[in-house]
């Protein structure tokens, strides 16, 4: 599993004014409002994370390095001892961002869905090698 760049991440989510609650408006702001910010090989990605033993569905940036997440790193700082994961369902490049969202409102407080939704049978998937590795630790 990639590990979060926390530094990158506090540093972006200053930048586009990220909140809690709205990771796919916080990371389109980075992408299209501040493409300069990023890196190269940074990619939109919506997938599912996993803290404290709750799965959420989420959004987050990615480099072939690291995760980059705008969202998580405004938490509490006791959330933030939990360790968190972040499984990658699909990322999304440039035009299929603009194409999915390019007409939305992006402002701060304005938290966007996500396309990915509970259905996709990915998620069922990823939940069930979660739960699979975890029976084997325990």
């Amino acid at each position: 599993m990639k590990e979060i760049d926390w530094v990158m991440s506090k540093r972006i989510a200053d930048i586009v004014d990220a909140r809690v609650g709205e990771c796919v408006t916080n990371v389109l702001r980075a992408f299209l409002d501040h493409p300069d910010i990023l890196p190269k090989d940074a990619v939109f990605v919506e997938g599912l994370y996993v803290l404290g033993g709750q799965e959420g569905l989420h959004a987050w940036i990615e480099t072939t390095d690291s995760i980059i997440d705008p969202t998580i790193v405004n938490e509490t700082k006791g959330i933030l001892s939990e360790r968190i994961q972040h499984h990658k369902v699909h990322s999304r490049d440039k035009n299929e961002i603009l194409e999915l969202y390019g007409d939305e409102p992006r402002e701060p407080g304005n938290g966007l869905q996500m396309k990915l939704t509970w259905d996709d049978p990915r998620i069922d998937e990823i939940i069930r090698e979660i739960n699979k590795d975890l029976y084997k630790r325990g």
